[in-house]
């Protein structure tokens, strides 16, 4: 194949995944919305930013250092990649010890809980971005396009079970008071 054909198919699939994913994000959000209450619900639009951030930095810049090189050996690229992992695990470690005062800032202690977990998303996005970045490089969209439905879908999938499982152990918790 041709640069142009394989351009023209990454940009297509690059658009349907990109697609995919808006569809997905919004779909979760929506689902999310249907099964918290609007106080959890809003306990978690009061973490995302933070975590945004947070996910933003995690990369540091190396994937794209990888994709410009001209070439690239194993070595350099286990370099890279352990740099990415500590870099992520570094920001992890910053996200757990800025939950409490952020928790404190905002008022509720329940926030603490919800950052600590959410630092977990920002290491597996440090250990992935580098293989992403090779991926980029091979020009293997379809699998990127593949690789991060799949995980969009299977986060979709651990949000709505945890949301679930959260609101029947409130409701049990209600109950047992109630008695």
């Amino acid at each position: 194949m041709g640069v142009r054909t394989i351009a023209t198919n990454g940009a297509t699939i690059s658009i349907v995944g990109q697609f995919v994913r808006i569809v997905t994000q919004a779909g979760s959000i929506v689902v999310l919305a249907r099964i918290l209450t609007p106080v959890d619900f809003g306990l978690l639009a009061m973490t995302y930013p933070i975590v945004l951030f947070a996910t933003a930095l995690q990369e540091a810049g190396l994937g794209m250092a990888v994709l410009q090189r001209k070439t690239i050996s194993d070595t350099e690229l286990s370099t890279v990649f352990w740099i990415s992992a500590a870099f992520g695990s570094g920001l992890a470690v910053l996200l757990v010890l800025v939950s409490g005062p952020v928790a404190d800032f905002y008022g509720d202690p329940r926030i603490e809980s919800l950052l600590m977990a959410s630092s977990a998303l920002v290491v597996l996005g440090s250990l992935s971005s580098v293989p992403f970045a090779v991926l980029n490089r091979e020009l293997k969209f379809v699998r990127m396009s593949m690789i991060d439905i799949v995980s969009l879908l299977a986060g979709f999938a651990v949000s709505v079970v945890a949301a679930i499982m959260t609101q029947r152990s409130l409701s049990q918790a209600s109950r047992s008071r109630r008695l």
